[in-house]
């Protein structure tokens, strides 16, 4: 994309999503990822200021996190007089955030007052936008481009050298995720489908029940090294990507359907508008999610068809984001 002026994406997270969008727009990407407490809000604000100090750019893109909003909005207007644009990645938590008790009104005011200084949000669906305009005038949609494994997938499969089968379940174990759901589906699959079934993620060992750590058809690796993510990934019969927050297009999803992988997700609004007829969509209970990964599996999507009807939609919604830039002046078309 032709930006004017210099440009960069400035973030403090780690993420797929940031990477994909980076390549398509052609900017260089400084990632800052520790949450270590002193490291993240102490270091953190300093490499900030110290990368936007060295870089100088006229248009930042960020992916939204409070205080390294706040220093952003230190070096726009402290450091730049305001002749900085400003582009914010808002995932749905950081929009709909609040919190408890009596400085609940404090602290919204102070979330206003950083998005103040933003002139674009970027969300990830439609049911976003509502809360976007809430905290800016301008916003647009852009969910995330299906991930690009490159064919690594395809080949590690043809190759024949790691065992097929299972099912995964994509999971983080974050405050959006069904765990209990995720556990009793586990067993169920094992028991019915005679599947053998990885949970991918780090768990604390008290969330997990005895009749799961007992059972030697369902492993919990924990964090997996990539090379090991990616084998199981791509080898698995059916992918299973669960969450209770109806606004999350869950990552788990790009992933899996980059990697033509049959796939079953929570029965929403906002994920049956983003992936349509590409995955599966199961209600919260675990024989419902039985059926439907024995759907998956027995009658695969067409991968062709469905990467083609997504990529469709990506690209409608890529050319509206353009516009979008070109209309404050930051691109050319």
């Amino acid at each position: 994309m032709d930006i004017c002026g210099k440009a960069i994406w400035i973030t403090w997270h780690e993420h797929r999503r940031t990477r994909s969008l980076v390549s398509w727009l052609g900017t260089p990407v400084f990632v800052y990822d520790d949450h270590r407490p002193v490291q993240r809000n102490i270091v953190g604000p300093l490499w900030a200021i110290g990368v936007l100090m060295k870089q100088k750019p006229d248009v930042v893109f960020t992916h939204f996190s409070f205080l390294l909003q706040f220093t952003i909005m230190i070096y726009k207007y402290l450091f730049r007089f305001g002749r900085v644009t400003v582009i914010s990645d808002c995932h749905n938590k950081a929009l709909k955030r609040e919190i408890s008790g009596p400085f609940n009104g404090l602290f919204l005011r102070f979330k206003k007052a950083l998005f103040w200084g933003v002139d674009l949000i970027i969300v990830t669906n439609t049911s976003l936008v509502p809360l976007a305009k809430k905290m800016c005038q301008n916003a647009v949609v852009l969910r995330d481009p299906l991930t690009d494994w490159q064919g690594e997938d395809q080949e590690i499969r043809n190759s024949g050298l790691v065992n097929e089968g299972h099912v995964l379940f994509i999971c983080s174990f974050d405050k959006d995720e069904p765990v209990d759901l995720i556990f009793e589906s586990a067993f169920a699959i094992a028991k019915d489908l005679g599947r053998k079934v990885v949970i991918s993620g780090k768990v604390p060992t008290r969330l997990v029940p005895n009749k799961i750590m007992a059972h030697n058809g369902i492993s919990l690796p924990g964090y997996m090294p990539l090379k090991q993510y990616k084998e199981t990934l791509f080898t698995a019969a059916a992918v299973v990507v669960l969450t209770e927050d109806t606004d999350c297009l869950v990552c788990g999803a790009f992933e899996s359907l980059g990697a033509s992988r049959p796939t079953i997700l929570s029965d929403t609004a906002g994920l049956k508008e983003c992936f349509m007829d590409s995955a599966v969509y199961s209600m919260h209970t675990p024989s419902d999610i039985v059926e439907k990964v024995r759907l998956a599996i027995g009658s695969p999507k067409n991968p062709e068809e469905s990467r083609k009807a997504f990529e469709n939609a990506w690209g409608c919604e890529w050319d509206s984001f353009k516009s979008s830039l070109n209309g404050a002046g930051i691109s050319k078309m």
